[in-house]
């Protein structure tokens, strides 16, 4: 258990308060100074809320103006925290949990603004500084940073086999779709490749077994060719775009150039609603997570010029269940700052308060990090 004391003397007025900081629960005792005063017990959940009431509690009384009374930290403790000993937590996105979450949570100096907690040697001071440790594919989201693109490995040759074995053993998700990784499908692939995959992908039959689907595959070896024209990848796409998984971007990007895989994944969308939000935000977050890093400085300035002529005049979907435009997404993720800037300046500050579910089918935050960061 650990006990603070803190006093207020100011003209007639003297009194005293004191916590005692003890497991999940605090105990606060005050009253004047010369009395026995009165107690106060509250329990918590949990010790990390115990210690950020007591800590907000503390806070409060340093703002009054109450001093601590010199000693009354426990025995062993560390003692007042002046300036000069002011202690920094440095924490990583690999922290241990509740460390992490005691982290992420602001100190109440922190809650209460700068100076609310008057600058003395008996005023205990916290200082946190706090890092995340991203992975280099998270960068890609703050387009307005220098990226170095991932190198590309050479193609590898087209091997039916090893392909359908990557298919052996799937599973379904609660949706009933495959579960796939990052590491299903590679990168770079040849053009052999990239048809098995489109014709995969876009095929899956959520009836069938993998081994089942894996057998029916194999009998196509022959239609593998890489030969894959523009209406023939839209009677693929359009088909299957419920259970397609977002890795369908690879192949398309491999086989058609700028125009042609925009306009399939465009065709792919289907009537406006729920549904084609779903397919727009996959699709996107497939580009994001498997094209995106690879692509240099010039592939991306193609896709920019192209979508140029795509994204139509700013503004922002009246419809709750339909998402921003695909191209306006993908314009967000290749770093289209001034044009998603002109977007953003259409949205309504309070379009997004109160209980709907705009945000989740519109999803501006993808379109707030496509903006630039602007020095001051």
């Amino acid at each position: 258990m650990t006990r603070r004391e803190f006093q207020l003397i100011e003209g007639t007025s003297k009194k005293f308060w004191a916590i005692s900081l003890d497991g999940t629960a605090h105990e606060v005792h005050f009253g004047r100074i010369g009395t026995l005063g009165q107690t106060s017990r509250k329990e918590f959940a949990t010790e990390l809320e115990a210690r950020a009431s007591h800590d907000k509690l503390i806070a409060e009384k340093l703002r009054k103006g109450y001093t601590e009374v010199e000693g009354s930290t426990p025995a062993g403790g560390p003692g007042p925290v002046t300036p000069e000993r002011r202690p920094t937590t440095t924490m990583t996105a690999k922290a241990e949990p509740a460390l992490a979450a005691e982290a992420a949570s602001p100190t109440p100096e922190a809650a209460l603004g700068p100076l609310a907690v008057p600058v003395t040697s008996q005023a205990p001071l916290r200082t946190a500084e706090r890092c995340i440790a991203l992975a280099v594919e998270d960068w890609q989201w703050a387009t307005w940073r220098p990226r170095t693109p991932r190198p590309r490995l050479e193609a590898r040759p087209f091997d039916l086999e090893d392909c359908l074995g990557r298919l052996v053993g799937k599973k379904r998700d609660a949706h009933a779709r495959w579960a796939w990784n990052l590491e299903d499908i590679p990168p770079v692939m040849s053009r052999q490749e990239a048809h098995f995959w489109l014709v995969a992908l876009t095929s899956v039959n959520q009836k069938l077994q993998p081994d089942q689907f894996v057998a029916r595959l194999r009998v196509q070896d022959k239609t593998f060719d890489g030969k894959v024209g523009l209406n023939d990848a839209i009677r693929l796409m359009s088909g299957n775009m419920t259970f397609t998984p977002e890795q369908v971007v690879l192949p398309l990007m491999t086989l058609l150039p700028t125009d042609g895989w925009l306009d399939v994944c465009q065709a792919s969308l289907g009537p406006a609603g729920y549904m084609a939000s779903y397919v727009i935000l996959r699709l996107v977050d497939g580009f994001r997570h498997h094209a995106l890093p690879f692509l240099t400085d010039a592939e991306l300035e193609v896709i920019r010029g192209k979508l140029r002529a795509r994204l139509g005049p700013p503004g922002y979907p009246s419809d709750p269940y339909q998402t921003f435009p695909f191209a306006c997404h993908l314009a967000a993720a290749t770093g289209m700052h001034e044009e998603i800037l002109a977007i953003v300046r259409t949205i309504p500050d309070d379009l997004y308060v109160g209980p709907n579910w705009g945000d989740h089918y519109h999803r501006p935050q993808d379109l707030i990090f496509g903006l630039a960061l602007k020095q001051a």
